[in-house]
């Protein structure tokens, strides 16, 4: 408020500190960014250094491998999202172009068990870390006793690696597409019906 020169923007940012007003200030800030209070209050001018530090500190953005762990250079899958901090600097890379990455450090790996099937369920970029584990030499050393894998996208334009995973001897692909909008052949429907339509013969162990 002390940085406002207009009398009525001064007169609104006070109102926000108020004890009575915390609820108010809570729903007001979650529904902004600090960018957006500078153009709501026009008159309150901030020093280059004060913008930054009241900025939020950009928080890492996580994405999946989707190639094997042998293969080199690495693959992401990532779709590009509006406004997307992340994804867009990704998308604006060209080849020669360097960035530092974290490595990953999570744990959703391809455990099998002996005489076990498997089933992996994933939807639009989803499919990278199960694309990756079929990928894997662990895999195909460790192959399940047979091997579904289900993809649900809205329609058939977001179907990633189709011909790929068609092509790829072992699991059974299934992309799942709700909202077709050409004369799609595959599957017309969610994972989720896919799976209702399965019968009792269906390697659920």
């Amino acid at each position: 408020a002390a940085k406002a020169a207009a009398p009525d923007e001064k007169a609104r940012l006070a109102g926000f500190l108020l004890p009575e007003s915390k609820d108010v200030l809570a729903t007001f800030l979650y529904e902004r960014e600090f960018v957006d209070l500078l153009l709501e209050f026009p008159s309150a001018r901030l020093t280059p250094q004060e913008l930054v530090d009241h900025m939020r500190k950009l928080m890492p953005r996580l994405y999946s491998i989707a190639s094997s762990p042998e293969a080199r250079p690495l693959e992401l899958c990532v779709k590009l999202v509006e406004g997307g901090p992340g994804t867009n600097f990704l998308h604006q890379l060209r080849p020669g172009n360097h960035f530092r990455g974290m490595a990953p450090y999570g744990d959703f790996v391809y455990e099998p068990r002996a005489g076990r099937h498997a089933c992996f369920i994933a939807t639009g970029t989803g499919i990278a870390p199960f694309r990756s584990m079929i990928q894997s030499k662990h895999f195909r050393d460790h192959a399940p006793k047979s091997a579904t894998c289900l993809l649900g996208v809205s329609d058939e334009s977001e179907v990633l690696y189709d011909a790929e995973m068609r092509g790829t001897p072992g699991p059974r692909w299934v992309p799942c597409v709700s909202r077709p909008k050409g004369d799609w052949s595959g599957f017309r429907g969610r994972v989720t019906d896919f799976l209702r339509s399965l019968g009792a013969d269906f390697p659920w162990l």
